[in-house]
């Protein structure tokens, strides 16, 4: 029996959001084997779920709102557990978190004056999120080879922040300009 739903895809991106708080746990525990798996399989989820809404048209709005929802809750738990750890710097953290938070605001405001509409990821801010996984693989890589972060390791960082900036700018230069030329609904 073939499934035509979005069902498969929703199931991923819910276990992913399942995921995040065992996720955030297991780091402040220095479970990092245990991390690495969890956040390893997460990352893959979401990917498949991609896949399959993409495949075979499986898309919906629930999976609209729910997979971005699971991809964020994932990657600030795991900024914020190596934050807490020290691990990681409270700048980057932040920067992730405030580009979410603007983005948000500005999907809350446009709701409010002119009513729903589909955010539609960007290729720079689909690299932004694959180099967030990126860093957070490799530190967990680096953590669990007890070897000192490489020397251009702040270089990375600051690599992190800049793209995830960028695309934050580009969703509110699109966003704007879309809400420049959208008629205003009474």
């Amino acid at each position: 029996m073939r499934l035509r739903s979005p069902l498969w895809p929703n199931l991923l991106s819910t276990a992913r959001l399942v995921a995040a708080p065992p996720l955030f746990v297991l780091l402040l525990e220095g479970r990092l084997w245990w991390s690495l798996g969890v956040f390893s399989l997460a990352a893959l989820t979401d990917a498949l779920d991609g896949f399959l809404a993409k495949r075979y048209s499986w898309q919906s709005a629930t999976g609209a709102f729910l997979d971005p929802l699971a991809d964020k809750l994932l990657i600030f738990s795991a900024f914020a557990a190596l934050v807490v750890t020290g691990v990681t710097p409270p700048w980057l953290f932040w920067t992730i978190w405030g580009r979410d938070a603007a983005m948000g605001l500005a999907v809350l405001v446009w709701y409010a004056w002119r009513g729903p509409f589909w955010v539609v990821p960007t290729r720079l801010s689909k690299a932004s999120m694959a180099l967030q996984i990126l860093y957070l693989l490799l530190t967990l890589i680096f953590l669990l080879q007890k070897k000192p972060f490489p020397t251009l390791w702040s270089g990375f960082e600051e690599l992190v922040a800049a793209l995830t900036l960028l695309s934050g700018i580009d969703y509110l230069i699109r966003f704007r300009r879309r809400a420049g030329h959208e008629p205003v609904q009474g």
